[in-house]
């Protein structure tokens, strides 16, 4: 097995309707990674 990187799988609930737009929510979690890199 070669693993990408670490997966969660996660249950949200009292989010704001954000957490249905895919794309943004994409956009938030790749910079906030790209944040933690530096």
């Amino acid at each position: 097995m070669d693993p990408r990187g670490i997966h969660y799988i996660v249950e949200a609930s009292g989010c704001s309707e954000i957490i249905g737009q895919v794309d943004r929510m994409q956009e938030i979690l790749v910079e906030s990674a790209r944040r933690a890199n530096t």
